[in-house]
């Protein structure tokens, strides 16, 4: 066994470590009074170091699914209705009429808006309404809102929390307002939408539409 320097049991005064050369094939020459002697060739290379790096990119994806032209049918004052891909549902049992899906990798999470006019036929309108923990609002009295629940741990603006027993809608004509939030980076997320519509016996016949655009945002 053969210790060198700082490692030796009885170390002398002087320089007790071996400096590496540049880069070469230098030899390391042994000798002694232990009898036995050789050389060793060491090769120094000039960088033995590999540096490694990768890169995340920002990524959010987002995507409404089912059919984007959804429909009530015919609205009456019996009951409410529930818009969807077909004629639409009577009340007063809600249905989801589209999903939405969401990821992000942002720290802070995202938040969904939307914006829109409210159901219009020529100058006529359906009011907007805020429905609180009222599954199909006030039958026979004209209204317009919406609702969502979502499948993990997103906050639904109060307003429009459909998560049972809540049943909260709400609608807010031409501003962009929020109804989901999330606060930390998340796997995909499905957020369901609900569409609520009650006419009065002297709401104006005709064909009322609105067009809603959602939007997206990561909090980078």
């Amino acid at each position: 066994r053969l210790k060198v320097g700082a490692n030796a049991t009885s170390e002398s005064a002087g320089t007790i470590r071996i400096t590496n050369p540049v880069a070469s094939s230098p030899t390391v020459t042994l000798a002694g009074t232990f009898g036995d002697t050789g050389t060793i060739t060491v090769n120094i290379i000039a960088n033995d170091q590999v540096a490694v790096t990768a890169t995340v990119d920002n990524s959010l994806t987002f995507a409404i699914n089912g059919d984007n032209a959804i429909t009530f049918g015919p609205l009456v004052t019996a009951n409410a209705r529930f818009a969807g891909d077909a004629a639409g549902t009577n009340g007063p049992t809600s249905a989801s009429a589209h999903t939405m899906t969401i990821a992000t990798n942002a720290a802070t999470g995202y938040n969904i808006t939307y914006n829109g006019a409210t159901l219009t036929s020529g100058a006529n309108t359906i009011p907007v309404a805020t429905i609180t923990s009222d599954e199909d609002g006030v039958p026979g009295s004209a209204q317009f809102a919406i609702g969502f629940t979502r499948s993990g741990d997103a906050t639904i603006a109060t307003a429009y929390n459909q998560v049972t027993p809540t049943f909260n809608y709400s609608f807010v004509a031409g501003v962009a307002t929020q109804i989901v939030s999330e606060t930390v980076s998340t796997a995909t997320e499905t957020i369901s939408a609900f569409y609520l519509a009650n006419i009065s016996g002297t709401t104006p016949a005709g064909s009322y539409t609105t067009t809603l655009t959602y939007v997206a945002t990561a909090n980078f």
